[in-house]
């Protein structure tokens, strides 16, 4: 998770994947990681994929969120607007006080410039400030 947060995703990719690869019976949080790390290398397309997988099986109310706010972003990468939108809209019902400011202050990423970025896409996409 450091490595992805500290804007070293191809080392993240490398370690999370030998990682599930060493520990068959891996916690979802490495999911979660091996689709930041598809992001972060630009691989949005297998970042949402992992993370629509990881959501069938997430319960807790931040994974879910993790999950919807990635899926959102990655689908914005890739230029498939009303997908975005619909998980934000999904997002939404599922947690009706979600903001961009909460995300921001509950973020592990160290660069920020990131972060704004991210903000102003998600904004773009119907998520609240």
């Amino acid at each position: 998770m450091t490595l992805v947060n500290t804007g070293r995703a191809a080392d993240a990719l490398a370690m999370i994947r030998t990682a599930m690869r060493l520990s068959p019976y891996y916690p979802d949080w490495f999911v979660g990681i091996l689709a930041d790390a598809h992001y972060g290398v630009g691989e949005y397309e297998q970042s949402a994929a992992v993370l629509l997988r990881l959501l069938k099986r997430s319960d807790g109310a931040d994974s879910i969120c993790h999950c919807r706010v990635g899926i959102a972003l990655s689908y914005a990468a890739l230029g498939r607007e009303d997908e975005a939108r619909e998980q934000i809209a999904l997002l939404r019902a599922e947690d009706p006080q979600i903001t961009i400011s909460r995300l921001r202050t509950s973020t592990l990423d160290k660069d920020t410039s990131l972060v704004e970025r991210r903000a102003v896409v998600l904004k773009r996409l119907g998520l609240p400030e």
